[in-house]
C-alpha cells in the first residue's frame, strides 16, 4: 500500500473583515469595563503594601526596643511628613529628633515616593510626630516616660483607606474603616 502525501487546499480562508472588527469590538467592550476594575485593585494594593510597611516599622521599633533595652523612636523622613517615609533610630539622648550627622543610630530607614498617598496622625502628644519605645516595650511621650504614646495614622490613596492604631500597650494593629466601622475610627486614639 502507497502513502500518498497530503495536499494542500486552495481553498483556505482566513478571517473576514466583519468577523475581525466584531472581535475587536467584543475585546474593546469587554477591557473598558476591566480596565477601572483593575485600576482600583492596583490601587487597593497599593494602600495595603504601605500601610504594612508602617505596621512592619512600628513592630520593629518595638522589638529594637526590647532588644536593646533602650529608647527607640519611630519618626518621619522629613520630620513632619509621614508621606515621604519614615526612620527608626536608636535615640540614647532622648531627642526630639535625630540629630543629621548622627549616622550611626539609624536602625531601620523606608523612603515612599507614591503620588496623591496622604497620611495623617493622632498622637497623645502631637508636639512632634514621633513614637517612642522603651526598654520594656512600651510605648511613651516625650513629656513623661510613664505615659503612653497612643495614636492613630489614616493612610489614603484615592479613595483607599487604611488605619495604623497603636493602643495601650504599644501594639500596633491595622484596620480598614470600611470593613469595621465600629472599632476603626480616625477621631478614636484608644484602642
Amino acid at each position: 500500500m502507497k502513502i500518498q502525501p497530503a495536499k494542500a487546499t486552495i481553498g483556505t480562508r482566513g478571517f473576514t473583515l466583519l468577523e475581525l472588527v466584531a472581535v475587536l469590538s467584543i475585546a474593546a467592550i469587554l477591557l473598558s469595563i476591566g480596565v477601572p476594575n483593575f485600576y482600583g485593585f492596583i490601587q487597593n494594593q497599593r494602600i495595603v503594601t504601605i500601610t504594612n510597611d508602617f505596621f512592619y516599622a512600628l513592630n520593629l521599633t518595638r522589638s529594637e526596643a526590647l532588644k536593646r533595652g533602650q529608647r527607640v523612636d519611630l519618626v518621619p523622613i522629613s520630620r513632619q511628613d509621614w508621606s515621604q517615609g519614615w526612620m527608626i533610630f536608636l535615640n540614647q539622648d532622648n531627642l526630639k529628633e535625630r540629630r543629621a550627622d548622627d549616622k550611626t543610630s539609624v536602625i531601620f530607614e523606608h523612603a515612599l515616593t507614591v503620588n496623591g498617598l496622604d497620611i495623617k496622625t493622632q498622637l497623645t502628644d502631637n508636639s512632634h510626630q514621633y513614637i517612642a519605645y522603651n526598654g520594656t516595650g512600651r510605648s511613651h511621650t516625650d513629656q513623661n516616660a510613664q505615659q503612653p504614646q497612643l495614636g492613630v495614622w489614616q493612610f489614603t490613596l484615592n479613595k483607599q483607606i487604611r488605619l495604623v492604631k497603636v493602643g495601650f500597650l504599644g501594639r500596633p494593629r491595622v484596620c480598614n474603616p470600611v470593613a469595621d466601622p465600629k472599632t476603626c475610627q480616625f477621631n478614636n486614639t484608644t484602642d
